[in-house]
């Protein structure tokens, strides 16, 4: 702090030291109206009610989010007083970027079918009771969901160039690094580039008065299927009143399929030896899981 007696600042100020600044503070954060965003998107959806024993969903927004600051929704940390800011007060729209949270495609579907067996249906119609118990009341679903891939900035490391406390992002300098995952990490982990060294080389640090580029690369988008079976079992009927015994097994993320968040990812060009790995999954690994409901 330019006015601390602990920096040798002697005489700091006719009015002492920690005239200019409080001591108890390094950096203030506040809120106000300059910024701006847009979001534009086309969506489209292809939907087929539910008839002949089928019912399905699909949907597709191709979208494209910009502002000058932001977070996205599952980001978690203890001190949202550093989240989300714009580096430079006097120049915000240095800061203009897409959206921490935008994804340029996002699908998702789902589908619901009874499987055409046992009485009253298109095969097997004609089922005794026993065959019927086995072969009838199926029904299988499923979802699927999958993006874009999400995007992240390169840090500018231990560096305050524009605003104190908070450290902005890298300048690149070089051609766009590629950008796939790859087990050249740390120890053989993941790593956000297919070259992480070459990836390096395209970055500098930021010059003073500069906010550097946001969210200029892009990492892994979410992917998951779930998948789920059930069966209803006609058990008796009470004055009319059905009762049935309905199993299902359901299992999510069945693929077990492994994302990584592209917002966790080890981005200071001052510590190349961990420069693009990541260190967090998105979503989670498969989960399967067995219920039974009495409906009477």
């Amino acid at each position: 702090m330019i006015d601390d007696a602990g920096s040798d600042c002697s005489p700091c100020s006719i009015l002492g030291p920690n005239a200019l600044y409080s001591p108890q503070f390094a950096a203030l954060s506040s809120l106000t109206s300059v910024a701006g965003g847009s979001y534009h998107a086309m969506q489209w959806t292809l939907r087929k009610r539910f008839s002949n024993d089928l019912q399905f969903d699909f949907n597709w927004t191709w979208s494209k989010s910009i502002d000058l600051a932001s977070y996205g929704e599952s980001f978690q940390t203890t001190n949202l007083a550093y989240t989300g800011l714009v580096q430079n007060a006097w120049f915000p729209r240095q800061s203009k970027g897409v959206s921490d949270y935008d994804a340029t495609h996002v699908f998702s579907a789902f589908v619901v079918y009874q499987l055409p067996f046992g009485q009253g249906k298109a095969l097997l119609k004609s089922s005794n009771r026993l065959l019927n118990a086995l072969v009838g009341g199926w029904q299988v679903s499923g979802i699927w969901h999958a993006t874009t891939g999400f995007t992240t900035s390169i840090g500018d490391g231990g560096n305050w160039p524009t605003d104190w406390q908070l450290t902005p992002n890298a300048s690149q300098i070089g051609p766009s690094p590629i950008q796939r995952t790859t087990r050249n990490g740390t120890n053989g982990g993941p790593n956000i580039f297919a070259d992480a060294k070459a990836a390096l080389a395209s970055y500098d640090f930021t010059l003073r008065g500069e906010s550097g580029q946001r969210n200029g690369i892009r990492g892994d988008g979410l992917f998951s299927v779930d998948l789920g079976v059930g069966k209803r079992f006609m058990l008796f009927s009470v004055k009319d009143h059905p009762h049935t015994l309905q199993i299902r097994g359901e299992a999510f993320n069945v693929s077990n399929t492994v994302r990584f968040d592209p917002a966790t990812i080890q981005a200071q060009i001052d510590t190349p030896s961990t420069f693009g790995n990541y260190t967090t999954v998105l979503g989670s690994s498969r989960v399967i899981q067995f219920t039974a409901r009495y409906e009477l």
